[in-house]
């Protein structure tokens, strides 16, 4: 690769913003709000109960109506060095963790038998044969990654209806198998709205070799593993010369945290689009402890459970019981993360409501079947439509399609941290 031609960092040329202009600003006045309206709606947990009252064990649990005794699922996890191939997504997973605890609450109880992949295909199948071996009416696979796509054949194949939170629709489609993620022409259109919120007419797209472009044409800059800091150079280089532009960046989660540190570094001020890798909690440990790299940041994933909690609708009603539920279990030194390894309370803090409402949404599958039968349960969940009266937190499911999710009303989220926590919201 030729020498790049870079002896000063672009924030070195650059003139001084106004205070109101500086996404450094932004960022942590934003974060001051996030704050804020976090205590508060902890305090306020419901319209019509006193501020400090707890909720009820009736409000916080999940009864579903005909579920058996006890209801046997696996979930999937990636225990492996390779961001790229799912590590990480496991932390968000804790949210089936508090699922099991609220559906617990109804005098039911949920097995959830945890297992590696490795991140691998050959991890994928063997992980997929143990639950098989089991007897699992269904699988959570919270991980993403090229190897995914065998994963979910591998559990096709297998006949076990399978809900990925964190892929997007997989090519073909394979038979009973779910995801929560945005379809190729979502995130399309996805990235199109955050080029217009950002007044964005020459974007420049940087990923790592074997990332998406995210369906962007422009300036086009690509980097192999650990070349973040050259990559965020070019990228300067080009928007030297260019008005009205932004930065689209596609990587693994880590690869990723990195690029956006080391274009901030360079004095990148430009909006940021980023991948859906930006949810990952190893994402968020690196940059959330510097706020000011958050600004100007939008990523393709849905609001933190946090923030919906503040809405004053069904959806929001919901997302506060399970932001309690996640804080009361966090309080119960007995009880464990979701592989059993760690306290809940050290988790507590990524557990997110996808994989919570994979799990409801799996047990209410195995109640309306009348059977544990996997294919069975299958078969159920093909015709199932689920909301927020259902004890689902993050809006309707539509099992109906592959993509459950239905993303084409939805907008990118804006960043902010707090307490070294990535918070994600709506946002223009």
């Amino acid at each position: 690769m030729p020498e790049l031609n870079v002896s000063r960092s672009r924030g070195s040329e650059a003139k001084p913003a106004g205070l109101f202009k500086d996404y450094r600003f932004w960022a942590v006045l934003v974060s001051i709000f996030v704050v804020l309206a976090i205590v508060l709606v902890n305090l306020y947990r419901l319209e019509g109960n006193p501020v400090g009252k707890p909720l009820k064990s009736t409000e916080l649990r999940v009864d579903i109506p005909s579920a058996p005794a006890t209801v046997e699922l696996g979930v999937i996890v990636s225990y492996t060095e390779d961001a790229a191939e799912g590590a990480g997504w496991n932390l968000l997973g804790e949210g089936a963790n508090v699922a099991r605890w609220r559906i617990g609450l109804s005098g039911k109880t949920v097995n959830l038998r945890v297992v590696s992949d490795k991140g691998t295909n050959k991890g994928a199948e063997a992980a997929v044969a143990k639950l098989k071996a089991d007897g699992v009416s269904g699988i959570v696979a919270l991980t993403r990654g090229a190897h995914a796509q065998d994963l979910a054949q591998a559990t096709s194949k297998a006949g076990i209806p399978t809900i990925f939170p964190y892929a997007s629709p997989f090519p073909n489609s394979p038979k009973d198998v779910w995801t929560m993620g945005p379809s190729v022409d979502e995130i399309n259109s996805l990235v199109a709205r955050g080029m217009l919120t950002f007044k964005c007419d020459n974007p420049v797209v940087v990923r790592k070799e074997g990332a998406s472009s995210l369906g962007v044409k422009g300036a086009n800059v690509s980097y192999a593993a650990g070349g973040e800091s050259q990559a965020a150079q070019q990228v300067t280089q080009i928007l030297s010369g260019t008005k009205s532009g932004c930065v689209v960046a596609s990587a693994d989660s880590q690869s990723l945290a990195n690029l956006v540190s080391a274009l901030r570094g360079q004095g990148v001020n430009e909006g940021i689009i980023a991948s859906a890798d930006a949810v990952n909690p190893l994402f968020a440990k690196t940059l959330a402890k510097d706020a000011s790299s958050t600004g100007q940041l939008l990523a393709i994933a849905k609001p933190s459970v946090e923030m919906t909690s503040l809405q004053r609708d069904s959806q929001g009603i919901v997302a506060g019981v399970y932001k309690q539920a996640t804080m009361l279990m966090s309080r119960d030194g007995d009880l464990k993360s979701l592989d059993g390894t760690t306290p809940f309370a050290q988790v507590a803090s990524e557990a997110d409501s996808s994989s919570h409402d994979a799990v409801v949404a799996l047990v209410t599958a195995v109640a309306r079947a009348g059977s544990a039968d996997s294919q069975k349960v299958a078969q159920t969940l093909k015709a199932m439509k689920l909301e927020s009266k259902d004890n689902i937190v993050d809006g309707p499911l539509d099992f109906v399609n592959s993509g459950i999710v239905n993303w084409s009303n939805r907008a990118l989220v804006h960043a902010t941290s707090s307490n070294e926590k990535l918070f994600w919201f709506l946002g223009e």
